[in-house]
């Protein structure tokens, strides 16, 4: 019975997201479906459905995160020395999503975090950058949300 409500679960979520990017496919019901595809296919299909979002109290722990800054860190640095709550802004480039064992493109992600405040946890000097890796101290009223890029 868990794998046949998995397997509804993925078909829906495989639909949503097939509808969003105008593609149809055919049902695979002998296609091997791995964790992390599912996992993966769930995290697009709840951003084409407007739930990847979360409010403070739905995070436990503080989040980091790595920027890799091409100015020398000179404008990180002067949001974290302001030492203000405001928005994060993350942007991640187009990826692919596979579904029944076929892959697709999904289109480039934007997400908020609203409102936080930065802290440098550590800093690695590369060849043409400084990654930085973030914590993330969120205010009560924290809200994240994650929405694809305009498709053409």
């Amino acid at each position: 019975m868990n794998e046949t409500l998995a397997f509804a679960h993925y078909a829906r979520r495989a639909r949503n997201v097939l509808r969003y990017l105008r593609k149809s496919a055919p049902i695979d019901i002998f296609e091997s479906i791995s964790t992390d595809d599912h996992r993966a296919l769930a995290r697009v299909s709840d951003i084409v459905e407007g739930k990847l979002s979360y409010q403070r109290s739905q995070i436990t722990g503080s989040p980091t995160m790595t920027v890799a800054c091409t100015d020398g860190g000179k404008s990180l640095m002067e949001v974290v020395r302001n030492g203000e709550f405001s928005v994060l802004q993350q942007k991640e480039p187009a990826s692919m999503v596979t579904i029944y064992g076929k892959q697709y493109e999904v289109p480039p992600t934007t997400s908020y975090y609203s409102p936080v405040k930065l802290h440098i946890l550590s800093k690695k000097k590369k060849k043409e950058s400084i990654d930085f890796r973030l914590r993330i101290e969120m205010a009560d009223n924290f809200t994240s949300q994650t929405f694809f890029e305009e498709q053409q």
